[in-house]
């Protein structure tokens, strides 16, 4: 796939919103429907790899989760270090102990079934525990290890992708929508409950392949009304509501308006040098919030009492992981 400058800009604004709800809830308090815009993405990019390589009769599974592991584990390896370092000099005893079972469950993506378990996603006990973020990666991976193969053998039989995405994201949708009134922690953690948005980038990059995302909304409109969507639900959703439900729907669509108008205008290579058009070059301006919020963090952390501990190992951890994530300037998008 050509690289998106677009996709790296929504990235690095995803990382960004992530970050400053962690660091600053009550200045974005929307700011965790990041992790929505990056499972759009990720289905986005991932399914158009894979459709690639089936097109072209190149495609393997076991080429596909050795590349997976050389993506996601130098990252996570980073994260794990920094936290268990930080951890064995401010965290107590029983502190350390749990977060060795967290880093644990972190390595064998099952960290969002750890903290179903423990407790909800914003209970006081949660903003404490330095691999909370590990619950998306856990439920990104979860949604790989049954996918690839079930494209596979659905592009086996037939090529029409329609059919298979929009029944399972609306039954992965419906069971969100049936949660929110019901078990709020399991509508969060639940990979079924979330399943749905990586489809959305699923069938995105379907109708793109096939020629169906032309047209006067998808030039004109589509980046724009995405954008503005995204931003709105920054400030419409807040820890009080029955998250994702029908909330996540506003930045699931607003993503993917925002991403599949690159298909209608293409987005020109920028020079040299330069940033591109669009959301490019926000992935560098990022790098410096990133490095920035680290510092203040470090300097928070040396004047905070005991009882900050945690959260403030749990930030260091946030950033070391947006750092990880972002691409270097210049590279391609780095999706595997």
């Amino acid at each position: 796939m050509a690289y998106r400058p677009d996709i790296d800009g929504l990235r690095a604004l995803a990382v960004l919103f992530v970050l400053l709800f962690h660091a600053f809830p009550s200045l974005l308090p929307g700011g965790f429907v990041g992790v929505d815009v990056f499972f759009v993405i990720s289905g986005y990019l991932i399914t158009g790899l894979i459709l690639r390589d089936l097109e072209s009769g190149q495609f393997s599974l076991r080429h596909f989760y050795a590349r997976r592991v050389r993506r996601i584990f130098p990252a996570l390896c980073l994260v794990m270090a920094v936290s268990l370092g930080y951890g064995w000099l401010v965290l107590t005893a029983g502190e350390y102990q749990q977060l060795g079972r967290h880093v644990a469950s972190g390595a064998a993506f099952l960290a969002n079934f750890m903290f179903w378990r423990e407790a909800g996603y914003f209970d006081n006990a949660a903003d404490t525990k330095p691999m909370l973020h590990l619950w998306s990666l856990g439920i990104e991976e979860q949604f790989y290890m049954v996918w690839p193969p079930l494209l596979w053998l659905w592009w086996r039989r037939w090529r029409a992708l329609s059919w298979l995405v929009i029944p399972l994201a609306g039954l992965s949708l419906g069971y969100s929508l049936h949660l929110a009134g019901r078990d709020l922690v399991a509508d969060f953690y639940s990979p079924l409950t979330r399943f749905w948005e990586l489809l959305l980038g699923a069938w995105l990059v379907y109708m793109a392949r096939s020629g169906r995302l032309g047209g006067g909304f998808w030039s004109s409109f589509a980046g724009p009304l995405g954008l503005l969507l995204v931003l709105l639900s920054l400030a419409w959703v807040h820890q009080g509501q029955a998250f994702p439900g029908g909330w996540a729907l506003a930045t699931g669509c607003g993503c993917s308006a925002a991403v599949g108008r690159w298909h209608a205008v293409p987005v020109k290579s920028a020079p040299a040098g330069e940033s591109g058009p669009g959301l490019a070059g926000l992935d560098q301006l990022s790098l410096v919030f990133v490095a920035l919020a680290v510092a203040v963090d470090g300097a928070h952390c040396v004047f905070a009492d005991a009882s900050s501990r945690g959260a403030g190992l749990a930030f260091s951890a946030q950033c070391a992981a947006g750092l990880a994530d972002l691409p270097l300037p210049g590279a391609a998008n780095p999706v595997w």
